[in-house]
């Protein structure tokens, strides 16, 4: 989390743990304002803190066996934002390229866990 507030709050996927806890996972971008790194932040949170913290609207997934993936930047996608931030020579920073690779795979991945509506 950085110092600017770039890393509040805001969860992008929740699920269940044991015991009553509800696992709260945030993705965020590199932040160049206070030299944040991209990074993940998985918060646990009793019954009280669900509350506290309204996580209600978080999409829930199911984790399945021992665990999920996540993607957070394909190398795909990162190589042709370097190679578009190189195109346009500091015009836009490969910083800038970066961040918006990884909201569109944040974005990708809330969209492969959405419910199927035609259920």
């Amino acid at each position: 989390m950085g110092q600017c507030g770039c890393g509040d709050f805001s969860g992008d996927f929740k699920f269940k743990g044991p015991k009553g806890i509800t696992y709260v996972l945030q993705v965020y971008p590199p932040c160049k304002e206070c030299d944040n790194p991209a990074g993940m932040i998985i918060y646990s949170m009793n019954e009280e803190d669900c509350r506290t913290w309204d996580v209600d609207d978080i999409q829930e997934i199911e984790i399945q066996d021992i665990g999920s993936f996540f993607s957070i930047a394909h190398p795909r996608e990162i190589m042709k934002s370097v190679i578009e931030s190189i195109e346009c020579f500091l015009e836009e920073g490969v910083e800038d390229e970066l961040r918006s690779a990884v909201y569109k795979s944040i974005k990708e991945n809330k969209k492969r866990y959405e419910p199927d509506s035609s259920k």
